[in-house]
């Protein structure tokens, strides 16, 4: 059976390293960009099982992202878990 692909688009550089390595040890193959236009880029050629993104990114927001991502054949279906550091106070 395949490795389940994993694609993590965090720009907080610590978090999204410490995402990939828990998930690799747990046997999923893993796919990291620190910016929205990379990771628009990285799942639209390498089409994942699963998009980890965070909605503050750089270049282009997790939300204009994940609206580019959704027009295309692939990211039609694709599960996309929503991350984020925003707080109220």
């Amino acid at each position: 059976m395949a490795q389940a692909k994993i694609a993590i688009i965090e720009d907080d550089i610590a978090l999204a390293d410490m995402y990939k390595l828990k998930l690799e040890s747990a046997g999923y193959k893993v796919m990291l960009a620190y910016d929205g236009q990379a990771g628009l880029d990285m799942i639209i050629e390498d089409t994942p099982d699963l998009v980890l993104l965070d909605l503050m990114l750089p270049q282009l927001t997790g939300s204009e992202v994940l609206a580019e991502y959704r027009k295309t054949a692939a990211g039609k279906d694709v599960k996309v878990i929503i991350l984020t550091n925003i707080s109220e106070y």
